[in-house]
């Protein structure tokens, strides 16, 4: 099979289809250790198996990053007929391109003809183009949403470089960019690129309140704080000063935690009651921090962190069976957080932990969500 001088801008699909025999006479169902093998060299989307028959899709925009596939399909061939466990009799492809790319393809085609033959000017020519470049990048930024919505970050970072490389000049795309690196929690790169945003635009509110939060999240809380401050004389809300309340409880400094909680509009919102029961709690009102966590009716992605909290309250209170209730309510929901309790005499027969070691109450971390491009309002906890 000989493919060549594919338009990366065309989406093609390629179709595998491998005929898999013992021997001659008969065909057998390939084992678990043929496919996961099969999956691993070839990126596939999906694998179907059909009387000795392996169909395996593949969208060759997320493999090959050069123009032609006939070097990569000749090397997957090759591999899967020196593979034992796959026993390959028989290889076969088909590539498709999908519809979107055929109709472009064929307008593209189109006008080029046209403007062969003279029947429309190169200036018509170059418009259609750039309308046809446009439509291009309404649909990449229309995918780009749609991978970030469901988590699919590594395709969303591909779709954001492939925005950039063709709107260079596009802060917006930079700053998306940046985002989806939050989302991935690459702390660093993420940093790097807010930084850079910054020195073109110092007041993009988007680039400097996810660096202040990139910033908490490694705990580098002095240099949030910093930025978090820039960003107060453009734009104050709750949000922002629930963020500010948060790292200076993470940093200990209690006045200017509680400075910034008195901001704060919605006393009512559980954000507000968890940040302020923990700063009761530091002040040494354990009580009263108890109390403020119990006015949460509807904890929703709350409930672990609040039940956390409970437990550590209930100790310090005495209340014993308070304490095993909230506790067994946190293994329900979560028990990675639970582990953390396990050395507490309360909960494990494992040897106990010093008499003076207490475990401090759980601040809120890395769940706040980046504010998106553009500024729009968000929760952010």
């Amino acid at each position: 099979m000989q493919v060549s001088c594919l338009n990366r801008q065309m989406r093609l699909f390629l179709t595998i289809f491998l005929l898999l025999f013992v021997s001659d006479a008969y065909a057998v169902k390939p084992d678990a250790g043929c496919i996961l093998y099969l999956q691993s060299i070839s990126q596939v989307q999906k694998v179907e198996i059909n009387n000795g028959e392996v169909v395996l899709s593949v969208d060759t925009n997320q493999v090959f990053s050069e123009n032609a596939i006939s070097k990569w399909v000749q090397v997957f061939s090759a591999t899967v007929f020196s593979e034992p466990k796959c026993h390959v009799k028989k290889v076969s492809f088909i590539v498709s391109i999908d519809q979107s790319s055929y109709y472009k393809g064929k307008l593209v085609y189109a006008d080029y003809k046209l403007l062969e033959e003279k029947r429309i000017s190169v200036a018509e020519w170059v418009r259609r183009v750039d309308v046809q470049k446009l439509a291009t990048m309404q649909s990449v930024k229309s995918d780009l949403a749609i991978a970030r919505k469901s988590g699919n970050h590594k395709q969303a970072f591909e779709l954001v470089e492939r925005l950039i490389e063709s709107e260079p000049d596009s802060l917006n795309a930079k700053v998306i960019r940046a985002n989806i690196l939050l989302d991935q929690k690459s702390y660093v790169e993420a940093i790097f690129h807010y930084e850079t945003i910054l020195k073109e635009d110092p007041n993009n509110e988007t680039a400097l309140f996810n660096l202040a939060l990139a910033l908490k999240n490694m705990g580098r809380f002095p240099e949030s704080i910093a930025y978090y401050q820039k960003l107060l004389p453009l734009k104050t809300n709750d949000e922002i000063y629930l963020n500010l309340a948060d790292t200076h409880l993470k940093n200990n400094q209690l006045p200017l935690a509680k400075e910034y909680l008195e901001k704060v509009s919605n006393h009512y919102s559980n954000v507000y009651l968890i940040l302020y029961s923990i700063l009761q709690r530091s002040q040494g009102n354990s009580s009263h921090a108890r109390a403020t966590l119990k006015q949460i009716k509807h904890p929703g992605e709350y409930a672990a962190m609040i039940n956390y909290n409970l437990v550590i309250l209930n100790i310090d209170l005495k209340d014993l069976a308070g304490a095993d209730e909230n506790y067994r309510l946190l293994k329900e929901r979560d028990m990675v957080l639970a582990k953390e309790l396990e050395f507490l005499p309360l909960f494990s027969s494992a040897p106990t932990a010093p008499k003076d070691k207490q475990k401090e109450p759980m601040i809120l971390d890395e769940d706040v969500i980046p504010l998106e491009e553009g500024g729009e309002e968000q929760k952010l906890f």
